[in-house]
């Protein structure tokens, strides 16, 4: 089996713009077996909580590059032996590995950042290649917007992106934890922190970059930092001018972006614009003006709102919820947290294949009901007839259907 082993972590060095980020010591940064122990005994004491898994997850490597040894057999813990003594190389196993302190002050003992990444991929073995694998290792996307962001930078995280930005200023309520892990504990916290901490407990050696500005404008442009180009943009983000403002930025620096539009229930409409080749969406996006948000308010929200939606695929239950969102009588667009799953998983997949160079469409949907439903097609006619009466009955279509 192929080992991945030139993954090259950030961890150890200090993270620029980024609050909450994990304390690192890793035993190569040492120059002597004293001043490891001094800086781990001093790290300890600002624990709260030492979960040591370095043994087990080392036991688990151990399987993973020997398929065929039987667990648990005297044979296969004889082999153990003798590859532990080999990792270990004469060393202490407290002072072999990493050791990392969270701000929460939970501290784990864990393995080497390669050994680590090789470990918690491992069961992409045979859905991707050890190729493709080194692509996701050496990968920076960027995501702007943090509800289905959130989920998306969790996943890619998850399936071995070591790179991100993470870009909007938003704080969980009660009524948006829906995106994210929906905890009341992290009620009224900055999202940035908390979807950080999540990578961050996915694997401590991923590099993260946070656009802490309250300025949209302001970390869309670190966010396409010369230092760190993002390889991928996921646009998740709500405000009209900011979703305009980083496509100009897309164009500008031939980056592709990646978008999602929740429809409804199970539908999830899915979209590449592809900066980085399409010369026509280039020139559309470097000569639309920029959009203020007095200018929108000023406009019509609702013509805005229904702009990114599929009409022939809009459910009338969704429009009618838009509609009242935008005329103030709800508090906001409704969204499952089922399909912010299911649109995260798309969008993952959707950057991998740009990741490697494959070939996709411009747009495609994902739509749960039309398998579930054995009556679909008769129900989704009807159900379709309601909607363009409902768009009809407030300008939005210019005839009745």
């Amino acid at each position: 089996m192929e080992m991945i082993n030139d993954y090259k972590p950030d961890a150890g060095i200090a993270y620029e713009n980024v609050s909450n980020a994990p304390t690192i010591l890793l035993e190569e940064n040492f120059d002597s077996e004293k001043d490891f122990k001094e800086q781990l005994n001093q790290l300890k004491e600002r624990s709260n909580n030492i979960c040591d898994l370095f043994e087990s997850m080392l036991l688990e490597l151990f399987y993973i590059r020997n398929p065929g040894a039987t667990k648990e057999s005297n044979e296969s813990l004889n082999h153990f032996v003798s590859f532990r003594a080999e990792y270990l190389n004469g060393a202490d196993s407290d002072l072999t590995g990493s050791w990392v302190l969270y701000d929460n002050g939970v501290m784990m003992h864990l393995l080497r950042p390669t050994d680590q990444y090789e470990l918690r991929t491992s069961c992409n073995t045979g859905l991707i290649s050890n190729t493709q694998q080194d692509i996701l290792s050496k990968s920076n996307v960027a995501i702007a917007g943090l509800n289905t962001g959130g989920l998306c930078a969790s996943t890619l995280a998850s399936e071995g992106v070591t790179s991100f930005f993470l870009g909007g200023v938003e704080h969980t309520s009660a009524y948006n934890t829906h995106g994210m892990s929906p905890t009341i504990g992290g009620l009224l916290k900055n999202k940035l922190q908390i979807i950080s901490r999540q990578i961050w407990e996915i694997d401590p050696f991923i590099s993260i970059n946070q656009g802490m500005s309250q300025d949209s404008d302001k970390w869309i442009s670190e966010m396409f930092s010369k230092d760190k180009m993002p390889d991928v943009v996921i646009d998740t983000l709500d405000d009209l001018a900011s979703k305009t403002e980083l496509r100009k930025a897309c164009c500008v620096n031939n980056v592709p972006l990646v978008w999602a539009v929740n429809s409804g229930d199970g539908l999830v409409q899915i979209g590449v614009e592809r900066f980085d080749k399409s010369s026509k969406d280039i020139e559309k996006y470097l000569t639309t003006p920029s959009i203020s948000n007095k200018n929108i308010q000023s406009g019509s929200n609702l013509e805005l709102s229904f702009e990114k939606f599929d009409n022939d695929r809009l459910p009338s239950r969704m429009a009618s919820s838009i509609i009242m969102a935008c005329n103030n009588k709800r508090a906001g667009i409704p969204q499952m947290a089922g399909t912010l799953s299911i649109a995260a998983g798309a969008i993952s997949q959707v950057v991998r294949n740009i990741l490697f160079k494959k070939n996709i469409v411009k747009s495609f949907f994902v739509d749960i009901e039309s398998e579930l439903d054995p009556n679909f097609k008769a129900n989704r006619l009807q159900d379709k007839v309601k909607t363009m009466k409902i768009l009809y009955n407030h300008d939005l279509l210019a005839e009745e259907i």
